[in-house]
């Protein structure tokens, strides 16, 4: 099995500085400017695809659920979301078992190893009724309040 990280828009110097001096280039090709159709036919020609998150600091709430999750839920593809705990993404990919993990090595590697090595699905789905997505709104609106 061989693993390969396409990265396509921005990419800080120091991500591809730390790159190279962990011999990692292999792993890894940095894509400058698409499209958006030449990005979206690039995932759905991947096995997996991996999601970043905003970083913000762990004792904050996370107010943005990024765009890409959508898009990555409708091409029903193992995704690896690297968040923080307090991020709706990790909120909405514990609630649908997906794999999830914090900016931190050991749990990026966890992720890495539930993924490729163990074969766990981690598709996002998170398709509810109404009623349900009513609830759910009601609990989080509380929660906030609470807080």
């Amino acid at each position: 099995m061989k693993l390969r990280i396409e990265q396509f828009g921005e990419f800080r110097r120091t991500d591809k500085q730390l790159i190279k001096k962990l011999n990692l280039e292999p792993y890894f090709v940095i894509h400058d400017k698409f499209t958006y159709e030449k990005g979206f036919e690039k995932m759905g020609e991947a096995d997996a695809v991996l999601l970043f998150d905003t970083i913000m600091p762990e004792d904050e709430i996370q107010p943005y659920l990024p765009s890409k999750v959508l898009e990555y839920s409708l091409l029903k593809k193992n995704v690896l979301a690297v968040t923080t705990i307090t991020s709706p993404t990790y909120r909405l990919m514990k609630q649908t078992d997906s794999v999830v993990c914090r900016y931190e090595r050991h749990d990026i590697l966890r992720g890495l190893q539930q993924i490729i090595l163990e074969g766990k699905t981690s598709i996002i789905d998170y398709c509810y009724d109404n009623e349900t997505a009513v609830n759910e709104l009601q609990k989080r609106v509380e929660e906030l309040l609470e807080s």
